[in-house]
C-alpha cells in the first residue's frame, strides 16, 4: 500500500479541496488547525470549548 506524500507548502489545493481529496483535507487541517483555535480561544476565552468548535467547523467543512 503506497503511504500519501506529506504535506508541503503547496498543498491543499483548492481545486483538491473541491474534488473531496482526503489528503488534501487533513493537511488544510493540519496547516490551519492551531491558527482557528487561537482566533476562536480569543473570542470565546474557553480552551476546550475552542477545540471542540474547531472541530465541529472542519467536520462540517469535510462533508
Amino acid at each position: 500500500m503506497e503511504m500519501p506524500h506529506p504535506c508541503t507548502a503547496n498543498d491543499p489545493s483548492v481545486d483538491a479541496l473541491k474534488a473531496g481529496s482526503e489528503h488534501a483535507f487533513r493537511c488544510l487541517f493540519e496547516q490551519e488547525r492551531e491558527r482557528l483555535r487561537r482566533f476562536v480561544l480569543k473570542l470565546i476565552d474557553d480552551a476546550d470549548e475552542a477545540e471542540n468548535i474547531v472541530q465541529e467547523t472542519f467536520t462540517e467543512a469535510y462533508r
